[in-house]
């Protein structure tokens, strides 16, 4: 085995590490933005809760199944 041939596998770990590192950014970014938007939509939730309260609806906690 040549050194050229022992450092392919190298190379493509090298590669491969900067792949996930690209895809790993982009998964956060992404993340970040639904964090961001699911902040806006419980803002807006709680505040139809609120005037839900205020007209004299009776509303039933919220249960996860």
């Amino acid at each position: 085995m040549t050194q050229e041939e022992s450092t392919v596998p190298l190379r493509q770990m090298e590669e491969d590490v900067t792949d996930l590192k690209i895809k790993n950014k982009k998964l956060r970014k992404k993340v970040s933005e639904l964090e961001r938007e699911n902040d806006y939509l419980m803002h807006y939730v709680k505040q139809f809760i609120q005037v839900a309260g205020m007209e004299g609806y009776e509303l039933e906690p919220y249960k996860q199944e």
